[in-house]
Parts: structure tokens; C-alpha cells; sequence
């Protein structure tokens, strides 16, 4: 009588057979990201052009506040984990701190001259006190909001002069930067083309940047609906969602930065 209740397996092939489950797999991942694009099918060319996003009705607002403290192009625009504060920079090397809400106090509004084009932005997540600045010469500030002082200035040294994006972890006090070289990054070229994209509390709404005075909101599941935001006087650079409201950022070439409360 043969066992049947236990299969045995030489090494040769359980090598075979785990090369075949490994090339399934590969091959599931594949089928699951041609299906998952071809579901979302919704073709973001960043540059504004020829986007769907061109024919959306404009979005409907609650209220809309526009802030005119900057005299430059606008890089960058973050709600702080609280949604309380707002931080904004500008290619002329100065990041704003200020509120939207009349019933907010203002004590942490403040003007930080860094010396140079801001090329990120990021508030620390667990304490709501800290604001990380990322500058095109390597720089690296941590600005407290309360004692309204830089608490930390690093350098990412003469390799990597532009601090490109700065994260900071939601849950431990550490962030990371990414930088480039002057080889790979043209400063001056990146005025101009801005990319960024930012979903709103839920994963719902996907706003983008855009070339056109207008920014697309696209819904992120269903049919390839959205809406576009109202005009700025130049191109959207920069763009935000608070973190647990229907609000939205949107930075411009035009010096401007709107917020934007939606239904």
C-alpha cells in the first residue's frame, strides 16, 4: 500500500517549483497594475495640457480666502497637522506662516527669510510645532512655531545642493530628505514646472498642479468625473488638502495662495 498522505520532493525540484511560483506571482502583479490602470484610466499630463480635466465644471465653493504676503512665485504650500496653520514659500526665499480662520490666533504667524528658493516644505506630524524647510543650496530648517526661532539648520553639503522633498514619519521624530546634484537638477528650470498632487482626508479627490490658471480635481474612483478650481492669475505651482476637512491650497506663479472650502 502506498502512503499517499505526505508528498516528498527532491531539492532539484522544489527549486523548479518555487521558480514557478515565484514567475506566477510576478505575473499576477503585472495582470493587477494593467487591470488597476486601466480602472482608473485617467491620464494626468502634469503640464495642463490636453488633460481632461480642461472640460470639468468649476468647483463650487463655501468660502474662499486669498493670501497676498508673498512677492514672488509661490514653491510650496502645507496645512500643518492640525489644519490650524498654514505654510507657504516662495522662490525669493521666504516662507509665511499665518491662518485663514478669523477665530485662529495669530501668535504663530511669521515670516522666515532662509536666503534662498525654498524647494520644500513639511510640518512635523506628532508635535504640530515644527516646520522643515528644504532650500535650493542645501540648507535644511527646523523652524519652531512657538518659540518662532530655527531650532536646527543643517546642509546636505556641495554634492547635493537641492533639497528636492522633505517627509517627516507620523509617528517617530525623524524625517527624510531627498536632494540632487546640480548634474541631474536645474534650478532655475524648475520655476517653471512644478509638479505635485495632493488627495484630499478621504483618498477621494486628487488635486494637481497645473500650467493653467486652473487645477484639476479628479474623482478618484467611478467614472473620470471632477471639477477644475477657480482662477488664479498664473499657473498653479503648489497644492494642498487639509488634512481632515473639505479644504484645499492652491499656490500660483501670480504670488498668490487661495484656500478653498468645498462641499
Amino acid at each position: 500500500m502506498v502512503d499517499n498522505s505526505k508528498l516528498y520532493l527532491d531539492p532539484l525540484s522544489l527549486s523548479l517549483l518555487m521558480t514557478l511560483c515565484h514567475f506566477l506571482l510576478s505575473m499576477l502583479k503585472v495582470v493587477f497594475l494593467l487591470v488597476t490602470l486601466k480602472c482608473f484610466k485617467k491620464t494626468l499630463v502634469m503640464n495642463g495640457r490636453d488633460m481632461p480635466g480642461e472640460a470639468f465644471p468649476e468647483v463650487k465653493v463655501n468660502f474662499q480666502e486669498t493670501f497676498l504676503g508673498h512677492t514672488s512665485s509661490i514653491s510650496r504650500c502645507r496645512f500643518s497637522a492640525s489644519g490650524n496653520n498654514i505654510a507657504s514659500a516662495s522662490i525669493d526665499g521666504t516662507v509665511r506662516i499665518w491662518t485663514y480662520e478669523p477665530s485662529t490666533p495669530a501668535s504663530r504667524n511669521a515670516t522666515i527669510y532662509c536666503g534662498a528658493e525654498i524647494m520644500s516644505l513639511d510640518w512635523d506630524l506628532k508635535s504640530d510645532r515644527l516646520l522643515l524647510i528644504g532650500t535650493a543650496d542645501g540648507g535644511i530648517k527646523a523652524w519652531n512655531v512657538d518659540a518662532k526661532r530655527v531650532v536646527c539648520d543643517l546642509n546636505t553639503g556641495e554634492a547635493f545642493p537641492s533639497v528636492l522633498d522633505i517627509k517627516c514619519s507620523p509617528v517617530e521624530p525623524i524625517f527624510v530628505s531627498a536632494a540632487a546634484s546640480r548634474r541631474f537638477f536645474d534650478p532655475k528650470a524648475s520655476r517653471h514646472c512644478r509638479h505635485e498632487m495632493a488627495l484630499d482626508a478621504h483618498g477621494r479627490r486628487l488635486l494637481v498642479t497645473s500650467s493653467s490658471v486652473k487645477a484639476p480635481i479628479y474623482q478618484v474612483r467611478g467614472p473620470l468625473e471632477g471639477m477644475k478650481t477657480l482662477a488664479h492669475n498664473a499657473a498653479i505651482t503648489t497644492v494642498d488638502w487639509h488634512p481632515t476637512l473639505p479644504i484645499f491650497l492652491t499656490g500660483s506663479a501670480d504670488h498668490s495662495v487661495r484656500v478653498s472650502s468645498i462641499p
